[in-house]
């Protein structure tokens, strides 16, 4: 299996994620939800196998590093995007906020973490972070209705 897995899946799976919200809209918020449950659940399978093996990969010539404890860490991100997502289904159209992007900044702001916690060097430390802030900074201004949410999304930035 190819220890690149785990950090690609929550990444390809959030383009996923964008096309099915433009394609569907807000007409139907079921499903984004839903496939970043699982797209969550197929990532952290290969973590899991991975962890098992116990054994320190890297990839891009040293510059990404999968070892025991950066897949704990990707699990630990991913269990608390799991969580996110599973509040956020009751919550955002509450808050008058339901759009289907939040579940794709979510998934993008994992492939951050998990960016971070594999990096070996500078270069791919400074990528997970600013995969990582783009993301959160999307997330900060998403509720689109109040004008200090836009403001501290700028802010953020």
């Amino acid at each position: 299996m190819n220890p690149g897995v785990p950090l690609v899946v929550p990444a390809l799976c959030g383009l996923w994620v964008l096309l099915l919200v433009a394609s569907a809209g807000d007409r139907d918020l079921r499903w984004p939800p839903a496939h970043s449950l699982i797209v969550l659940a197929c990532s952290a399978i290969p973590a899991v196998v991975l962890l098992g093996h116990g054994a320190r990969r890297e990839l891009f010539d040293g510059a990404l590093v999968i070892d025991p404890m950066g897949l704990c860490f990707h699990l630990l991100f991913l269990l608390v995007a799991g969580l996110t997502i599973l509040v956020s289904v009751d919550h955002l159209p509450w808050a008058g906020a339901a759009h289907g992007e939040f579940y794709a900044m979510v998934l993008f702001a994992v492939t951050g973490m998990s960016l971070m916690a594999a990096s070996e060097n500078l270069l791919t430390l400074f990528l997970g972070l600013e995969t990582l802030s783009i993301s959160l900074s999307v997330l900060a201004g998403f509720p689109r209705a109040p004008v200090l949410a836009v403001e501290g999304g700028n802010q953020y930035f």
